[in-house]
């Protein structure tokens, strides 16, 4: 353990989130946008109201691929 604490990285991070994090920076107002963009993409979950689960859309299938393993 003593190992691991000496001689952990600087840092950890993924490409997109040092990307986001780039573009919070500069175009706050762009990034909002993108990050709504990406909640509305996902609605609520249909199985809490009882209605099924429906077939994901393309939008959902390409945003879930772009951000494997970090969301989805």
């Amino acid at each position: 353990m003593a190992e691991a604490i000496t001689r952990r990285p600087a840092r950890i991070a993924t490409k997109l989130g040092i990307l986001g994090g780039a573009l919070y920076t500069l175009t706050p107002h762009v990034a909002q946008t993108v990050t709504n963009a990406i909640y509305r993409a996902f609605p609520d979950d249909h199985d809490a109201d009882g209605k099924g689960v429906e077939a994901p859309s393309v939008e959902q299938v390409v945003l879930g691929r772009l951000l494997h393993g970090i969301h989805f």
